[in-house]
């Protein structure tokens, strides 16, 4: 549950953590409105990253769209990143690899 658990981390202490990473986020019930209760679009001049990525095949990505379409009507900015693959490693990987070179520009 590592990609849930930066979601409920990361945005729900925006005091703490500006960078904000989820990969094949899952673990997070739709009730999006009730895991993150005062995130608005005043989050983007607290964070400088949240990154949502998530492979084509896996299982959880329309989780994944839900939550990124709940941010967008909210007006979160955000990073939306869909690669081929599913629920692996390599998926994470690969992500990892954009996803830390964006930290230390």
């Amino acid at each position: 549950m590592g990609g849930s658990e930066s979601l409920l981390t990361g945005l729900n202490t925006l005091d703490k953590f500006a960078w904000v990473g989820a990969f094949s986020s899952g673990g997070i019930p739709e009730e999006f409105d009730k895991d993150f209760p005062k995130l608005d679009a005043k989050a983007n001049s607290q964070l400088k990253l949240l990154w949502i990525a998530c492979g084509v095949d896996d299982r959880l990505l329309e989780l994944n769209r839900k939550l990124r379409s709940w941010l967008d009507a909210k007006g979160v900015h955000k990073v939306d990143v869909e690669t081929p693959g599913a629920h692996t490693w390599m998926v994470w990987r690969r992500n990892l690899v954009v996803f830390t070179g964006l930290l230390f520009r």
